[in-house]
Parts: C-alpha cells; sequence; structure tokens
C-alpha cells in the first residue's frame, strides 16, 4: 500500500500500489498527487520534521552562545532531535487530524531515528537523510542480537546453528594429477555426510524419491555433488548444507539481451520480495548470470556460497553486486521479515560467457545462517 499528501487540499490518504513513486489522484479533490510507497513517505516525513527540528536548535544555540541563556546545552551534545516533540505540533503536515494517524504509527512501532545533519537539506518537501531507520527499531536490535547469539552459541555448543540441517551440497574440485584409489568419491562423499549426520544427532530432511512416496532416506543422503576436474595436483572440496525454507524462494529467469542490466535488477528485486520473510532474513544472495540455463543456477549457487568478505574480480560486476545489495536493503524487508533496512548483508555475482540471444539469470538465496565450509588435501 502507498501514502500521498495532496499539496491542493492537504488530504492524506491510500493508494493500492506499493511502487517507490506512483502517479494517482486525490480521493478528496481529484488533484494529481504523487503516492509512495509508505516506509519511503514514512522515513522523508522523518527527514522534514528533523530538518525543521535542527534549524529551530541552531536558533536556540545561536542565542545561548550569545549569553541568552545560562543552561546553554554543550554545542557537541549527542541530542536527538525528535525528543520532546509532539508530532501535531507541526503545520509540515497539514493538520492534526490529518496526520494523528502517523503519530499513532510511530509510537506503535517505537521508532526513535537518528540523523546525520550534514545530509539534510530543506530545499524541498522530501529532503534527503543519511539516517536508517531500520536498524533504530528496539526489536530489530534485538532480532539481530539473537541471531549473533545463536550463532555464538552454535559454534561453542557444537549444535546446528538451526532446526534445518540442509541438504548437504558439495563442490569438489579434482586436480588432473590427482588419482584416487579405493573406491569411487562420490561413495565416499556420502558416506562421510551419512555419517556425520546419523552420529552428529542433525535433522534427516531427504527423501529418496521427490514426487511419490517421499521417503526419507534417514542419513540425509545423497548429496548434491558438482565436480570439476582443474589444472594441479590438489583436492578441493567445499561443503554447503541448503536449507530449504532459502532453497525454494530461489528464482531462474531467461532473459533477452535487451532486457540488459535494469532487467537483471528488476528480476533479483522480483527474487527478494517474493523470498520475503520466509527465507529468515538478513540473507546471503548469490547470482549467476550468462550460461545457460543450468549453468546460470550453478553460478547462483557458486556466488552464493562464497565469502561474505570477497568481491567480484571484474569491477562492473563487484559494482553491480554493491548496487544488488542496495536494492535488495530498500525493500524494507529486515531482519526476519519484520521490516528494516538489513534485509541482506551480502549480494555476490559470479557470470559466464553465454549465447548471443540470451541472458539467462539466476537467483539463490541463502538465510542469514548461509554455511559452508572448505578443505584441501
Amino acid at each position: 500500500m502507498s501514502v500521498y499528501r495532496c499539496n491542493h487540499c492537504k488530504h492524506i490518504g491510500e493508494y493500492p500500489q506499493q511502487n517507490e513513486q506512483t502517479q494517482a489522484k486525490c480521493a478528496n479533490c481529484g488533484h494529481d498527487v504523487t503516492a509512495y510507497d509508505t516506509v519511503y513517505f514514512i522515513k522523508n516525513i522523518l527527514n522534514r520534521w528533523a530538518a525543521a527540528v535542527r534549524e529551530l536548535n541552531a536558533l536556540q544555540s545561536q542565542e545561548q552562545d550569545n549569553g541568552l541563556s545560562a543552561d546553554a546545552e554543550p554545542k557537541n551534545s549527542r541530542h536527538n532531535p525528535l525528543d520532546n516533540i509532539k508530532l501535531s505540533d507541526t503545520d509540515i503536515l497539514a493538520n492534526e487530524r490529518q496526520h494523528k494517524p502517523l503519530e499513532n504509527w510511530f509510537r506503535q512501532k517505537q521508532i526513535v531515528p537518528t540523523f546525520d545533519y550534514s545530509a539534510v537539506d530543506m530545499s524541498g518537501y522530501f529532503d534527503e537523510a543519511a539516517e536508517k531507520i531500520g536498524t533504530q527499531f528496539d526489536v530489530f536490535k534485538d532480532i539481530l542480537g539473537k541471531i549473533l547469539q545463536n550463532a555464538k552459541l552454535a559454534e561453542e555448543g557444537v549444535a546446528p546453528i538451526c532446526q534445518d540441517t540442509g541438504m548437504t551440497v558439495v563442490f569438489v574440485q579434482i586436480g588432473q594429477d590427482v588419482h584416487i584409489e579405493g573406491g569411487y568419491i562420490e561413495d565416499a562423499i556420502n558416506e562421510g555426510i551419512a555419517e556425520g549426520y546419523t552420529e552428529g544427532y542433525l535433522r534427516k530432511s531427504v527423501v529418496a524419491e521427490p514426487l511419490f512416496e517421499r521417503k526419507n532416506t534417514t542419513n540425509n543422503t545423497p548429496a548434491v555433488i558438482h565436480t570439476r576436474i582443474v589444472p594441479g595436483d590438489k583436492l578441493k572440496i567445499k561443503v554447503a548444507p541448503k536449507g530449504f525454507g532459502s532453497e525454494n524462494k530461489s528464482v531462474l529467469k531467461m532473459l533477452v539481451p535487451a532486457d540488459g542490466i535494469e532487467g537483471v535488477k528488476k528480476v533479483f528485486l522480483e527474487a527478494v520480495k517474493y523470498a520475503g520473510p520466509n527465507a529468515c532474513p538478513p540473507l546471503t544472495i548469490g547470482v549467476g548470470i550468462g550460461g545457460t540455463m543450468d549453468k546460470a543456477a550453478l553460478l547462483a549457487k557458486e556466488a552464493a556460497v562464497r565469502s561474505v568478505d570477497s568481491k567480484n574480480s571484474d569491477p562492473r560486476y563487484a559494482k553491480l553486486e554493491d548496487e544488488l545489495l542496495e536494492l535488495a536493503c530498500k525493500t524494507g524487508v529486515g531482519p526476519q521479515g519484520l521490516g528494516g533496512d538489513t534485509t541482506a548483508v551480502k549480494v555476490n555475482v559470479e557470470w559466464y560467457p553465454t549465447h548471443i540471444a540470451g541472458l539467462p539469470i539466476a537467483i539463490n538465496i541463502n538465510c542469514h545462517a548461509a554455511r559452508h565450509a572448505d578443505a584441501e588435501l
């Protein structure tokens, strides 16, 4: 749902669209209005209040500097400009009756925003400020804190970080000079997984057949194994247990070259919104671009288990990673889907050459756990 404020009659109303900006008609007077996504609308109203209060505080500070007040507050005081302000006392939002619902909304959500005043400009109704409202909600801080606490307890207690211990995905790189003796490598991998899940008392989540009987294999095998022959004499293995709350929200789309980078961003944004709270955000997201249908999906999977500290070696794609992360966080999904600007913590992009007529893109969604480990022999 979007919100608008009519500059002609001062009416505030809702509009049944959820784009950041949508042109509409005022329900009260019929004049043209711009309806804004609710989160965007609320954030910018807060910015406007803060800008006005900033001017007032600046005047008060000037008076104090001139010796007009004996109880002057230190100039460097970290004073929250919205403290002790009644939202209905400002005429920036028409009148009390019209913005009373917004006031109540703020109180219910317990919003306590902070602002970087160097970014505030008084030039327009929707001034830009460098605050991040999502991190100011106590409930969001609590959620993020619980996630970190859970990860620490899992590490210290050698216990699962999540009840969904996943279907095991294994990436194997075998040096072309390596010779494996004593059995088939995939059998060895599956034996190790079976042992780990049964002796480690991890939940077994794999069924032997996907459509009809769906009987549990009782040891979480078989794994999904991707094997690649590479130069050298080393054997590298990456193990990534993949939970299906997030896996089920992954997306594959066969675009055409004319869709370009905007088409890629559109598919990505749709995937993040589709995932919503069900993928247990904050997310780590892998994006695969190029190749064929199957190659794009594999690229996305590989990207999803890349280190969160890594960057694509191509500066163009590294920039795209940052842009996609910003888009994800602007959705307002937030930690565990309760709103805010920490919807994702990392977006990794991998690419591959493709056909002149195609632009495949795959989005692999990872929950906040994003478990994976590496070994080299």
